[in-house]
């Protein structure tokens, strides 16, 4: 059975049955609008494919590229993290390396200032030292200026013993008694005044060295040795003089007299006896001895 024949048959049925209107049912369409409406449809179909297909292809393909994207997001992401982290770390290295340098910084200045202080009690124990010496050289410069003038009398006296006994003086009395009372009056004074002073002397440069020893042996000893050096190479040659000018003096007075004092001794042995107890003892034995 055909379509024709199908849709008589349908017809017949409606007719008979009164189910359908003839007016409301419409002809049976044509064969070749059939083949029409089918090819249409058949079009439609493929369109449809070929539109699901590409739509498709590009839902494909825009997965993969989002998924590519993703990929790519997430490695980005991963490469933020650790570089965060890695920063993360270099702070907290550099934080640590600025605290250190912080209280490096702090003890390097509480260093500093301890030198500083330690600088100024150097500067001002030194200018302390200094002024010492330089009082020491003033004192033996006033020392040595007295000894001169000291060693200057004392020729004198020797001079005007010497003179005494050239003068020829036959009282041998009177020739003692003149040399005691210059001795007492000039020899012997300037003699013990030079003795004092040496004490003095002495006496004031323990005072003066004692607080500064302990200080010396630690601290000062380069500075003090070196001016003291220095002192006692320029004070040498004054001290020699002095000493030999004196040694020359006496020596050459005890030469000298001594003959004289011989001769006279025999010459005058009975008044000797005499006035030994009274007046010349202790100049006569200075010489006995």
């Amino acid at each position: 059975m055909n379509l024709e024949e199908a849709w008589t048959q349908l017809l017949h049925i409606s007719h008979s049955h009164h189910v359908f209107h003839p007016k409301t049912v419409a002809p049976y369409p044509r064969a070749a609008d059939m083949r029409a409406q089918a090819g249409a449809d058949e079009d439609g179909e493929h369109r449809r494919e070929r539109l699901s297909s590409q739509s498709g292809d590009r839902c494909r393909e825009q997965a993969s590229k989002a998924s590519a994207r993703a990929a790519e997001l997430e490695k980005q992401i991963e490469k933020l993290k650790k570089d965060i982290k890695d920063q993360n770390n270099k702070k907290a290295s550099l934080e640590a390396r600025a605290s250190d340098a912080e209280k490096k910084v702090q003890e390097l200045n509480a260093k500093l200032e301890k030198l500083q202080r330690t600088s100024d009690e150097q500067k001002r124990r030194i200018q302390k030292t200094e002024l010492a010496l330089k009082a020491a050289e003033e004192e033996l410069l006033k020392v040595q200026m007295e000894t001169t003038t000291k060693l200057k009398q004392l020729r004198e006296v020797g001079v005007i013993l010497i003179a005494l006994f050239l003068a020829g003086s036959w009282s041998m009395v009177a020739t003692l008694e003149v040399m005691s009372d210059h001795w007492n009056e000039h020899g012997k004074p300037v003699f013990n005044s030079l003795l004092q002073k040496a004490s003095e002397i002495s006496v004031e440069a323990k005072k003066w060295a004692k607080p500064h020893v302990e200080t010396a042996k630690t601290k000062w000893v380069p500075v003090a040795k070196e001016k003291w050096v220095i002192l006692k190479k320029n004070s040498e040659p004054y001290v020699r003089m002095a000493s030999t000018k004196s040694v020359e003096v006496y020596q050459a007075s005890k030469d000298f007299i001594t003959p004289h004092l011989v001769n006279a001794r025999e010459a005058a042995d009975p008044y000797l006896q005499i006035v030994k107890h009274d007046h010349a003892l202790p100049f006569t034995d200075e010489f006995d001895g």
